[in-house]
């Protein structure tokens, strides 16, 4: 369920009375938001920008009073549009007489929907991209790519540059490695996953551990080649040996123009 139809939820349970951010938030389920560097403040921020930003035609708002108060136009569901609005940045894009704004992404969930509607965009039109997150009960990683052409199984996490290199990004794929160790993780990832006809070449790079890493980010704001080679060194005394993983970073970027047409940048 997206944000702005939880906050609705929340002012339809309470009879539409007015309500300050705060209150707001101590109503939503906060599995809702997912990761974010500044925790509930950045969860709070969020809710701001759906009031005050995104969906401003379907809000009251009463500033006469500190904090700031919230409630709906209308509890009619028939007149409230949910269409999705996107937050943009100040980068722009100009192209056949339209201006295109670059989505600024929330949450790590938000940005993962566009990866994965546009994986073959991003990695190849031979690649077919499996979500193993939900599939076998535990976190292991956001995805799991298979590259027919190169027979290779790649994996892969989607991050916002937003979140730390060494603090949050590097941190999940030891955890990947680690539960590789596991023998009930093994086999969850390689019997509950539908892998379809790759099955067989899925599953035998499991049971090698022979996988590459390919970390999909909103934008790269460190030196690509020294940190490359310093996660590759880390990551390598993770792995069986003679397994040699490399990680590669891809840098994917979404602009919308204001009829939601959409250019994707990767490189």
């Amino acid at each position: 369920m997206a944000l702005i139809e939880e906050i609705v939820k929340a002012f339809n349970l309470n009879g539409n009375k007015w309500m300050t951010r705060n209150e707001i938030y101590s109503h939503i389920d906060k599995r809702l938001f997912g990761e974010n560097k500044k925790g509930a403040l950045g969860h709070k921020n969020m809710i701001s920008r759906d009031l005050s930003q995104r969906y401003t035609d379907l809000f009251e708002e009463n500033d006469s009073v500190k904090p700031k108060r919230y409630r709906l136009l209308t509890t009619d569901m028939e007149e409230i549009n949910l269409t999705k609005k996107y937050s943009v940045n100040d980068i722009k894009l100009f192209f056949d007489d339209k201006i295109y704004e670059e989505i600024s992404f929330d949450t790590e969930d938000q940005y993962e929907k566009f990866v994965k509607k546009n994986h073959k965009i991003i990695f190849g039109k031979h690649t077919y991209y499996y979500d193993v997150k939900k599939a076998i009960g535990k976190r292991i990683c956001d995805g799991i790519l298979y590259d027919q052409e190169l027979d290779k199984l790649i994996i892969v996490e989607n991050e916002l540059a937003q979140h730390d290199l060494w603090g949050h990004i590097i941190p999940q794929l030891g955890g990947f490695f680690s539960g590789l160790q596991e023998e009930e993780t093994r086999n969850n990832l390689k019997y509950k996953i539908k892998w379809g006809k790759n099955e067989l070449k899925v599953i035998k790079a499991i049971d090698k551990a022979q996988f590459d890493i390919i970390v999909v980010i909103d934008r790269i704001t460190f030196n690509i080649r020294e940190e490359s080679r310093r996660i590759n060194k880390y990551i390598r005394h993770l792995t069986k040996r003679g397994s040699k993983p490399n990680i590669l970073f891809k840098e994917f970027r979404v602009f919308v123009s204001k009829d939601g047409h959409k250019i994707y940048h990767v490189e």
